[in-house]
C-alpha cells in the first residue's frame, strides 16, 4: 500500500460496522463490485442472520454433548459442584458439563484398537 499498488477505502455498513475495501490501482472502476461486496456482507451480517447461525450452533452443541452421554450441569454459573471460579468476578456464560468420557460410546462400525477398520453390521 505504501507504493501505491493497492488502493483501499472505508465503506459504513448499515449495521453499524465499517469495512475496509482493497483493489488493485488498475482496476479503475471498483465502485459496482464495491457495492457489490458491501451488499452481500451485510446480508450475512444481518443481526437476524447472526443469531439463527448461534441458535442453530448451540444446538449441534448441546445434541453432540448428549449422544456421548456427557450432562450439562449449568449455565451462568460461577460454582458447580462444589468447585467456584474466581478469575474473573462474573459468571461463566458457557455451559458446564460433566460426564466420564470413557462411558462415551463407541462410534458403530469401528474397532475398539483405534484402527478404523469397518467392523460387518
Amino acid at each position: 500500500m505504501n507504493d501505491g499498488l493497492i488502493r483501499s477505502e472505508e465503506w459504513q455498513l448499515r449495521y453499524g460496522h465499517v469495512v475496509n475495501l482493497m483493489w488493485h490501482r488498475s482496476y479503475r472502476y471498483y465502485r459496482r463490485a464495491a457495492a457489490q461486496v458491501v451488499a452481500l456482507i451485510e446480508e450475512y451480517a444481518a443481526p437476524d442472520i447472526g443469531t439463527a447461525i448461534g441458535l442453530n450452533g448451540e444446538h449441534l452443541v448441546l445434541e453432540g454433548i448428549a449422544r456421548h452421554r456427557f450432562v450439562v450441569g449449568g449455565r451462568e454459573a460461577r460454582m458447580y459442584d462444589g468447585t467456584i471460579w474466581t478469575a474473573t468476578s462474573h459468571d461463566l456464560h458457557e455451559y458446564v458439563v460433566a460426564g466420564d468420557p470413557r462411558r462415551a460410546p463407541r462410534p458403530r462400525g469401528t474397532i475398539p484398537d483405534g484402527s478404523g477398520a469397518v467392523t460387518p453390521e
